[in-house]
């Protein structure tokens, strides 16, 4: 338990290497290959991992929390207010990062004149340092009391600094500066969101949990993109910073809303 949050770090920072990897190992394999022959390789690899996890899968199992609930009990279990609102944070956070990754280059070249070869280096800024930033959030979520302090104060300096990237009116090297501190930030607040999800599940399979909230991150990325191409299209680049700030702002309010039932059973005042 003591370094739960280490692991789960490590877990998210693979899926975050794995989404770093692919698109220069494709192109490998497209050029001694081709680009049939390099979706064969990936493909069959995906499938023998899954070989690897079926063959141990006993390794994957807590024990601790191994609850068999089914039909109604099992939803009545989820659908309680603070898995819901962390369902709702991991939404908005993910509403958040859907456009930084989709829409800020084309809004920095609008907002600095810049290249697109050099306003693209913003996002790998972005991405990079959001991996970062996820092992050692996974060090203070296993020393941290209080995990809705370290998702408030990460959200407010992702807001800040994302608000100061879209300004205009810093030189672009600090643009990328803030855009970057914002990736770390968003590393960072991972694995005290998990640990804080796991806390409240309460007497929901934790799996079963997890499956729940993590929806939120493919709801988010699924209803951000069109809000932002419909603020582009008014004709401010800015708005795409602005939009993204706003959706972190809403996620800070779904972390208080949830406090008293993680704050009662934590043995917290507040």
């Amino acid at each position: 338990e003591t370094r739960l949050g280490r692991a789960f770090s490590l877990h998210t920072f693979g899926g975050l290497a794995g989404f770093a990897v692919a698109p220069p190992l494709m192109l490998v394999l497209a050029s001694l290959f081709d680009w049939r022959a390099a979706l064969v390789i990936v493909g069959a690899v995906g499938i023998a991992t899954g070989i690897v996890l079926v063959l141990f899968r006993a390794l994957l199992r807590d024990d601790a929390e191994r609850r068999k609930t089914a039909g109604m009990q099992a939803l009545r279990q989820l659908l309680t207010r603070p898995l819901i609102l962390m369902f709702l944070f991991t939404t908005f956070s993910s509403a958040t990062s859907a456009g930084i990754y989709n829409f800020s280059i084309a809004a920095f070249v609008d907002i600095y004149g810049v290249e697109l070869a050099l306003a693209s280096s913003s996002l790998t800024i972005f991405v990079v340092m959001t991996a970062a930033g996820v092992l050692p959030g996974g060090m203070l979520a296993d020393k941290a009391g209080r995990h809705d302090l370290v998702l408030v104060v990460c959200t407010v300096i992702v807001i800040a600094c994302i608000l100061l990237a879209g300004w205009g009116a810093l030189p672009f090297w600090l643009a990328l500066g803030a855009l970057g501190l914002a990736g770390l930030a968003r590393g960072i607040v991972n694995a005290s969101r998990d640990l804080m999800v796991r806390h409240i599940a309460g007497g929901a399979s934790v799996g079963t949990a997890f499956a729940f909230v993590t929806t939120g991150f493919l709801l988010g990325q699924a209803i951000a993109p069109p809000i932002y191409g419909y603020l582009i299209d008014q004709g401010s680049p800015q708005f795409v910073f602005w939009a993204s700030a706003a959706f972190s702002l809403i996620s800070i309010g779904t972390v208080f809303a949830s406090r008293t039932r993680y704050f009662r059973d934590k043995g917290v005042s507040g």
